[in-house]
């Protein structure tokens, strides 16, 4: 990781952990944080987070947007192979 990735990457994580403290594991926003983390090249740990909200959710919405970011998680990590 260069400098200005680190840089960038620290208010990201910050944010991050923020929402996620305050928000709970299930809620359909926090999966658009996932798709951002997979975006980011964060594939193994935005893939964990979707994974532990489609068995955490009771929402049909969120366990799509779940699954949808789990696929983007393996096109995306799959590529690069």
């Amino acid at each position: 990781m260069t400098p200005g990735e680190t840089k960038t990457r620290k208010p990201a994580l910050s944010a991050r952990h923020t929402i996620r403290r305050l928000s709970g594991p299930s809620t359909p926003e926090n999966m658009f944080c996932v798709y951002v983390q997979a975006m980011q090249g964060d594939y193994e740990e935005a893939l964990k987070q979707a994974e532990a909200a489609m068995i955490a959710t009771t929402s049909p919405a969120a366990y799509l947007l779940a699954l949808g970011a789990k696929i983007l998680c393996l096109m995306q990590w799959w590529s690069f192979w």
